[in-house]
C-alpha cells in the first residue's frame, strides 16, 4: 500500500492521533491472511492512571497498536474488541470494525473520555477482566471455525485487588494459553517490574511459546508487538 493512500484512509477512519510516536515493528498483522480479531484490554484503575493519561506511555501505545492494525489490514473485515480493567466488573466495552470506531468517536479525546467514563478507578479486577475478554474473543465464529487469527494486547500493571487472586490468575493464564493455541498472539505491557518475571514464567509453564508472546515491564521505553511469523 502506498504511504499517501494509507495517510488518507487513516485520516478518514482513525481518529486516535497521538503526539507521542513509538517505534512500530513491521509485519505484525499480515495482509495476506484471513480475518483477525484484535482485542485490547486497558487497565483503567487508579494505579495505572498516569500511564493512560493523554500524554501517558500506555495511551500512546494504544494508538500505535490500532494504527498498525489499520495499516496492515486495510480492506479486511476484521473486528476490534475493547475491554477495561478496574473495580467495575463489566469488562467488555465495545466491539466493531475500524469504520464503526470512527463513526462512534469524533476525536481521540472523545474516545479516551468515553473509556474513562466506564471505569471505577478504586480497584482492579485484572484477572477476571482478562478471562471475560479472552473468552469473548475465542467465542467469535471466525476463530471457532479456525478461519481467523486473534491478537490480545493487555495494558496493565497486573496488580489485582480482588479476593481469591491465585484462582482467578490461573483462569486468566489458561484463557490466554487457549487463545494462543487458536493461532493467536498475546502481548502484556507496562507490567509492574516485580510481576513481570512471574508472568513470563506463568505463560511459559502454560505452554505459550516465547515467539507468540511478549511480557514487558513498565520501564521498557519501546515495547514490541508479537508477530504471527
Amino acid at each position: 500500500m502506498k504511504y499517501g493512500l494509507f495517510v488518507g484512509v487513516c485520516t478518514a477512519l482513525l481518529v486516535l492521533g497521538c503526539q507521542k510516536r513509538l517505534d512500530r515493528p513491521d509485519g505484525v498483522f499480515r495482509s495476506d491472511e484471513g480475518e483477525y480479531v484484535l482485542t485490547i484490554v486497558l487497565d483503567l484503575s487508579g494505579s495505572f492512571n498516569a500511564l493512560m493519561a493523554e500524554d501517558g506511555k500506555a495511551w500512546a501505545f494504544v494508538c500505535q497498536v490500532i494504527e498498525q492494525y489499520f495499516q496492515d489490514r486495510l480492506g479486511h473485515s476484521d473486528k476490534l474488541i475493547l475491554a477495561q480493567l478496574s473495580a467495575n466488573d463489566r469488562a467488555l466495552l465495545w466491539r466493531g470494525t475500524p469504520l464503526e470506531l470512527r463513526q462512534d468517536f469524533s476525536s481521540a479525546s472523545a474516545f479516551r473520555e468515553w473509556l474513562m467514563s466506564k471505569a471505577d478507578p478504586y480497584g482492579s479486577l485484572v484477572y477476571e477482566g482478562i478471562v471475560k475478554a479472552t473468552e469473548y474473543t475465542l467465542a467469535d465464529p471466525i476463530l471457532a471455525d479456525g478461519k481467523g487469527k486473534a491478537a490480545l494486547f493487555i495494558l496493565s500493571d497486573m496488580c489485582d485487588t480482588a479476593g481469591e487472586v491465585m484462582q482467578s490468575r490461573d483462569r486468566a493464564v489458561k484463557a490466554i494459553a487457549d487463545l494462543v493455541r487458536h493461532d493467536g498472539v498475546v502481548g502484556i505491557y507496562y507490567v509492574d517490574v516485580g510481576l513481570c518475571p512471574i508472568w513470563q514464567q506463568l505463560l511459559h509453564d502454560a505452554g505459550v511459546p516465547a515467539t507468540r508472546s511478549h511480557v514487558e515491564a513498565e520501564i521498557v521505553g519501546r515495547p514490541l508487538l508479537p508477530s504471527f511469523e
